[in-house]
């Protein structure tokens, strides 16, 4: 796809680290389009003078989405006042007035009476955002838990793809090496 001019080369593609909209391709007008967290839209509208569209990934032939947590808060076991922490995050999680201050900014509100209730003051971007959620809610799947060495697992595959893409690996090598990769992290 490079060699047709369809994807940036590689030095443009990995001189973007595209972890927000600073460090976006898509931002600095290099590419088309980015998959990003529906949580980080409004971000990127904002360092952005074009508008910013969304659209769902492709359907297949089974449930697939997963509306993923971007914030979790917790009560630490030892805490003496647990209670009041609940009381806390449960403001959080079930109240209007925080979701009116929150927004989309920690993602899609959990709770459809506080969607409901911010909904007629949402900005266009948020609305969007619900769009997106209404679009996909019917074809949920549970979120499973991450999987042991995941993080590890990212950082390499993205060495290898990048050994890839500057030619000091062939596609064949880049096989062999993730396979060695997980099953390297498959025994840790």
């Amino acid at each position: 796809m490079r060699a047709e001019g369809l994807i940036p080369d590689a030095e443009t593609t990995y001189t973007y680290t595209e972890d927000g909209p600073d460090s976006s391709a898509l931002v600095s007008g290099v590419a088309a389009i980015a998959l990003i967290w529906s949580n980080q839209a409004a971000g990127y509208q904002a360092a952005m003078t074009d508008e910013l569209g969304m659209t769902t990934l492709p359907v297949g032939g089974e449930d697939s989405y997963v509306i993923q947590m971007s914030q979790y808060l917790g009560i630490n076991n030892a805490s003496q006042n647990k209670e009041a922490a609940a009381l806390f995050i449960n403001f959080f999680v079930t109240s209007p007035e925080a979701g009116a201050i929150l927004e989309t900014n920690r993602g899609v509100p959990s709770s459809p009476v506080v969607r409901q209730a911010i909904a007629e003051q949402a900005t266009e971007m948020d609305a969007a955002v619900y769009r997106i959620y209404d679009a996909v809610a019917d074809r949920m799947i549970p979120q499973g838990p991450n999987l042991p060495n995941d993080q590890e697992f990212v950082n390499e595959l993205d060495l290898i793809g990048q050994q890839v893409a500057f030619g000091e690996a062939t596609v064949d090598e880049a096989a062999e090496a993730l396979q060695a990769l997980i099953e390297r992290l498959a025994v840790k």
